[in-house]
């Protein structure tokens, strides 16, 4: 959950990520490392809907079963 929250406050909240990083306490380079991870995605994944837009709601169930794929 703490990786989808870092990547939603980069892309959706346009937060830097000193800025996230300083917010939950934890390293920078653990943000860079998520935000990272998340740009090698492919454009059509599904999770790039909910991590550009802030107003939706992503069930635990699924966002599992993304950050596991």
């Amino acid at each position: 959950m703490t990786r989808f929250k870092i990547a939603r406050m980069y892309f959706a909240g346009d937060k830097t990520q000193v800025d996230i990083s300083h917010y939950l306490c934890c390293h920078q380079n653990t943000v860079n490392n998520i935000i990272k991870a998340c740009k090698q995605r492919g454009p059509s994944s599904e999770i790039w809907t909910y991590l550009n837009d802030s107003r939706l709601h992503i069930e635990s169930k699924k966002l599992l079963r993304h950050s596991a794929s």
